[in-house]
């Protein structure tokens, strides 16, 4: 779909929890990268790491003002982070 734009997101931790990370890539809808993000998040468990990667890449697309009024596309791999999403009564 053209104007279609979708980040590829994940988190991670060394352990329950430990010294964690974020990362993500941002591209077209040719595939073309246009954007991505690393970062180190502290001592959290692999579910916050993951949930704060899907944050890190809402606040960059929100401060981009190419963004605005584009159909974003956000994709984890984090079944547990999906569910608190979509039931925000079943959440840590």
């Amino acid at each position: 779909m053209v104007n279609n734009f979708k980040w590829n997101v994940d988190g991670f931790s060394l352990g329950k929890p430990s010294p964690s990370g974020i990362g993500g890539v941002l591209r077209n809808h040719h595939g073309h990268l246009l954007g991505m993000f690393s970062v180190p998040v502290g001592i959290l468990d692999s579910n916050i790491a993951e949930l704060r990667a899907i944050v890190k890449a809402i606040e960059l697309s929100a401060s981009n003002c190419l963004l605005h009024h584009q159909h974003l596309i956000i994709e984890s791999d984090s079944a547990n982070v999906i569910s608190w999403m979509h039931k925000s009564h079943n959440h840590p």
